[in-house]
């Protein structure tokens, strides 16, 4: 199950946006289940960036129940790899992954935003 999960995470990777810098990191965005439900969504992505070796980002949101979105932010596409093959492997705390590949659209501004 594992390698399976390790492998959908290393096909995602292949949609990586372009390069980045230490001004500009890599985000990549993960969906995670975890073994139990967290109120401080601020410590969870501190012990998400502990384990991943990464720094996450701290709006991490609530999507479902013991699910969450969370954000890597890495110099290089192969550090995010790393890094999400780190989380998975911590079995006790995240018990799925998922790139989060949903596309985000800006509002269109309306008239009285744009003035």
């Amino acid at each position: 199950m594992q390698a399976v999960l390790v492998s959908a995470l290393l096909a995602a990777a292949s949609g990586c946006a372009a390069p980045s810098s230490p001004s500009n990191p890599l985000r990549w965005r993960l969906q995670v289940r975890t073994a139990e439900d967290w109120t401080d969504l601020a410590q969870l992505a501190e012990r998400a960036s502990q384990i991943a070796g990464v720094p996450v980002e701290p709006d991490v949101s609530t999507i479902a129940p013991h699910w969450y979105a969370i954000t890597l932010l890495c110099p290089d596409r192969s550090s995010c790899k790393r890094a999400s093959m780190k989380l998975a492997a911590q079995r006790s705390l995240f018990l799925e992954l998922r790139r989060d590949e949903v596309r985000r659209i800006p509002s269109t501004p309306t008239a009285e935003t744009r003035q």
